[in-house]
């Protein structure tokens, strides 16, 4: 992930999510858009559901990561 010609990247980060709390996402990056491949709870490592609005507002701070990561 060094330039900007890298087309499909994946990774893991934390993040806070209100109502959850501490998760481990892992997400891929192809093409421009972000797919989340999953998304588990880092008090007890389970996968956990999101809300339209959590899916969204991670795979925004995933796609920050990403650009500062290939920029």
């Amino acid at each position: 992930m060094t330039t900007m010609k890298t087309t499909q990247a994946t990774m893991t980060f934390n993040h806070d999510l209100d109502g959850i709390g501490s998760c481990e996402v892992r997400a891929t990056w192809f093409l421009g858009s972000v797919r989340l491949n999953s998304v588990r709870r880092n008090s007890d490592y389970n996968f956990v559901n999101l809300t339209d609005g959590q899916e969204r507002d991670v795979k925004n701070m995933a796609r920050w990561y990403f650009q500062d990561e290939i920029a």
